[in-house]
């Protein structure tokens, strides 16, 4: 059974189909021939009480004319968290800032609570989302690719050269520096920056988080924000929501009569 439950999470493995698409088991009742391995080992799964939906363990590795050329800093690493004061952060930040002072930035985060993963971007933008919810089954790391790819989405459209500052050190990497790709948000930003770096320049540098760095506090902040909820009554509503807000009310009060 460890075997058929490893192919099923590989659909790049030749055997994927044969056990994915195996044939019903009643053709091979009445036959001398050995049904194929997939339809023999499903009912040992099922009486097992395993669910034979397995979700898929996503590997790609992109072709050479698929590649990016982002650049990574990861200059700040060298910074031992423990052992650096707030204020070296902080002066080392601004000496990055200087250093992409040509560049149009955006700073990204994200946030997980024991129910809810949230990610956000900062600068806000009028024409795009610049935070959102996550399945509540999310991890961080996803919510950590979905801010970079919020980020990614708001700087294509404007920017010939872009900085995005992330306290996200472990998506940076794994997402984006790795060639073998196990998660499908991962190949998502890779093909993002792919089509990005064609006609832009982009930089993703990482930023230790709770230092007291302006753009990644307030972000920071509006990812937290995401977490809570907002009573009804406080949100603003938009033209469009008071609208069908006004249709519904009107619609419960024809239902009742």
């Amino acid at each position: 059974m460890n075997y058929y439950l490893k192919i099923k999470s590989l659909p790049n493995n030749p055997c994927y189909n044969t056990i994915s698409n195996a044939p019903p088991s009643e053709p091979f009742e009445r036959s001398n021939t050995v049904p194929p391995f997939g339809t023999r080992t499903l009912p040992d799964i099922l009486n097992a009480d395993i669910d034979p939906r397995i979700d898929d363990r996503y590997e790609k590795i992109p072709a050479p004319w698929e590649e990016h050329n982002i650049t990574f800093d990861l200059s700040l690493t060298a910074f031992k968290k423990e052992d650096t004061s707030e204020t070296v952060f902080r002066q080392e930040f601004a000496h990055l800032r200087e250093k992409y002072a040509a560049y149009k930035e955006a700073f990204t985060d994200e946030s997980k609570s024991e129910k809810v993963a949230a990610a956000s971007f900062y600068p806000k933008d009028p024409d795009e989302p610049d935070q959102t919810r996550l399945n509540d089954d999310s991890t961080v790391f996803n919510a950590e690719l979905e801010g970079i790819s919020l980020a990614l989405k708001f700087k294509r459209k404007r920017f010939l050269r872009s900085v995005i500052y992330t306290d996200s050190l472990s998506a940076a990497i794994q997402a984006l520096q790795g060639k073998i790709f196990k998660n499908k948000n991962v190949s998502r930003i890779y093909n993002l920056l792919a089509k990005m770096t064609l006609r832009t320049k982009v930089v993703l540098v990482w930023i230790p988080s709770h230092v007291g760095i302006p753009g990644n506090e307030k972000v920071d902040a509006e990812s937290d924000g995401m977490l809570f909820p907002v009573a009804y009554a406080s949100k603003k509503l938009t033209d469009r929501e008071q609208k069908y807000s006004v249709i519904e009310r009107e619609t419960r009060r024809r239902l009742r009569g």
